[in-house]
């Protein structure tokens, strides 16, 4: 599965989804990393969690195969409703940009 090895500090998290998507989030008022995702599959939100980050903190990351997750995600379904508002919502404005008719 495709994915991310992320490294802070020399601790190393492998991460990563079949189908879907992987976000990692640097928060800069909180000073943290969250790495969070959707499976696509399954229709899940994931969540790896939250990392702590101090001033000085090495932190890389590369994009490899995983051949399974290091850190365990949490995961809840996807609300169908709040999809559709979404998808409405892109589609008027994607519509309003005349990116599609």
């Amino acid at each position: 599965m495709k994915g991310f090895e992320i490294n802070i500090n020399e601790r190393i998290f492998r991460v990563g989804v079949d189908l879907g998507m992987l976000l990692i989030v640097i928060h800069n008022d909180q000073g943290g990393l969250t790495i969070t995702g959707v499976d696509d599959v399954s229709g899940k939100k994931l969540d790896w969690g939250k990392f702590e980050l101090s001033a000085g903190d090495i932190i890389s990351v590369t994009a490899l195969d995983v051949a399974c997750n290091t850190v365990d995600a949490e995961s809840e379904d996807r609300d169908v409703q709040t999809l559709l508002t979404e998808y409405h919502h892109l589609r008027r404005y994607l519509t309003k940009q005349g990116l599609i008719k």
